[in-house]
């Protein structure tokens, strides 16, 4: 959507600056700018179904193709009308006219093109629309803007008492046979269940007891030579970047940790190839490290445990008691989390169907909060889309669909910030005012000076923040838990936004 209106502004532009009029073609920008306004409130209507049928997805799709190859079109004219003169006078500026006819012909046919694919996909909508989906309940509001981070605030703390306990002992307790020796804890579940809270939490308590410590994301997709200067700098506090042969980084890994009792979290581990490299630079130095892995793998739990399970621990869901009064109604509610009567019979059916999945209270806590007013309308609507979709057993497919709930309520500005977050490599870290400035020169933020927008962006920053669709992890740092990445990349594919192209 803000897409759409980047073109409509563009075109908007071109016919007041009098541009157009170079091109000889201001009556075709003008039906453009006409169709495209028509059709960017039917592309309204659509991002405000839930569930959009299949032909307005491909409407969708087709609409968006248009618009991207509108927008090329009006930068590539601007690129080559306005671009250095290489000076003034008679026969430079002759010069300049004779080496831009070519580009006006060939542009003005490219409009010319587009005027008719437009009207091509809007013959082709009207004779296949189908109406009556049902729309999203209300429009949220996102200002003013809350300086709050949800998730530190509670799924990092509640239920994890228990867990971290368990998972600290299977780190520490042990006979003085083996005291001294390197041993791999893993905490293994499903996406969404806090594997990376819990494995944070016990690195805080524990990382005073050791001289080197480090936490390293190792992802679906590792760059195991990246991954591992990361390892380096990070245990060293040196330089990595004067190493280019894995071999001789891992040496170095080794001779540095030799000695030394550290503690590594590996997170988010997908196979045993890339923990079978990182395992080559951890020696076992009989000083008593400790690495602790987080997987939702079982298989890979017990490569990274040398088979032992005792020392693989399995993360649960929250139990009803502390779903119910610490993590959901604390995080809609505030402090006191006392729930209103009206709302009790709700709240408990909506988290049976949340099944104890932190990621799942969280994104639905977060959704409720949003809404002006906690009404019953809003909170029943909210459940019946539980319940239609997901029942009572959740599932990985539910977690997205919950996502895609919470996306279809957020305000479309926010939308396409959010999608563009895909941009970004998984277990990056996003840096504030390197993500505000992308989404204001892709032209997310409209009607404003440039000023005006940066300052507007950083509002929208602080809203995804608030509805839990990025965390910050520290002033200006910020990464995307990896289930929401995967919802991005997804939701990205099917609305024709962006497509990340991986090396393998």
């Amino acid at each position: 959507m803000a897409l759409m209106e980047a073109v409509l502004e563009k075109i908007a532009s071109l016919i007041v600056d009098g541009a157009a009029e170079l091109l000889g073609v201001p009556g075709q920008l003008r039906f453009l700018r006409h169709e495209l306004s028509s059709m960017h409130a039917a592309l309204e209507d659509v991002d405000d179904m839930d569930n959009p049928d299949n032909v307005s997805k491909a409407w969708r799709y087709q609409l968006m193709e248009l618009a991207y190859d509108t927008e090329a079109c009006i930068d590539d004219f601007r690129r080559r009308i306005e671009g250095p003169h290489g000076g003034q006078g008679f026969k430079r500026g002759a010069g300049r006219l004779l080496r831009t006819l070519m580009a006006r012909y060939q542009i003005s046919g490219k409009i010319a093109e587009i005027k008719i694919r437009v009207q091509e996909v809007n013959d082709r909508h009207k004779r296949y629309r189908l109406d009556g989906c049902a729309s999203r309940s209300a429009h949220v509001s996102i200002y003013p803007p809350r300086m709050t981070t949800l998730y530190a605030e509670t799924s990092s703390l509640v239920g994890i008492d228990a867990p971290k306990e368990e998972v600290i002992r299977l780190l520490t307790e042990a006979d003085a046979a083996s005291l001294r020796e390197l041993r791999v804890v893993s905490i293994v579940g499903f996406g969404g269940l806090g594997k990376t809270t819990l494995a944070n939490e016990v690195y805080r308590d524990l990382s005073g007891s050791f001289t080197c410590k480090a936490i390293i994301s190792v992802s679906q997709r590792p760059e195991m030579m990246s991954l591992l200067k990361s390892l380096f700098s990070k245990v060293s506090g040196q330089e990595a970047d004067r190493f280019d042969d894995p071999k001789d980084l891992i040496d170095n890994l080794r001779e540095y940790l030799q000695g030394k009792r550290y503690l590594i979290v590996v997170d988010d581990l997908w196979d045993g190839s890339a923990w079978k490299i990182l395992k080559c630079a951890l020696p076992d130095n009989h000083c008593g490290s400790r690495v602790l892995t987080t997987t939702r793998i079982e298989s890979v739990a017990s490569a990274s445990c040398n088979g032992q399970w005792k020392f693989i621990y399995k993360i649960k869901p929250l139990d009803d008691y502390r779903s119910r009064r610490q993590l959901f109604l604390r995080t809609i509610f505030g402090p006191g989390y006392k729930c209103p009567e009206s709302l009790e019979g709700l709240c408990e059916e909506i988290l049976k169907n949340c099944g104890g999945m932190p990621l799942a209270i969280i994104i639905i806590a977060s959704l409720l909060t949003s809404q002006p007013t906690k009404s019953i309308e809003q909170w029943k609507y909210v459940l019946d889309y539980l319940r239609h979709n997901m029942g009572l057993n959740l599932t990985l497919e539910g977690v997205i669909r919950i996502l895609n709930l919470s996306y279809t309520h957020l305000p479309r500005p926010l939308q396409a910030c959010l999608l563009y977050i895909g941009t970004y490599p998984e277990g990056h870290i996003i840096q504030r005012d390197d993500l505000v400035s992308r989404w204001v020169a892709e032209g997310f933020i409209n009607g404003v000076g440039r000023w005006e927008a940066t300052q507007v962006a950083r509002r929208y920053l602080n809203e995804l923040v608030k509805r839990n669709k990025i965390i910050q992890i520290q002033c200006g740092s910020y990464v995307v838990h990896d289930l929401v990445l995967d919802f991005i990349l997804a939701k990205s594919k099917e609305e024709n936004f962006l497509r990340v192209v991986r090396n393998i």
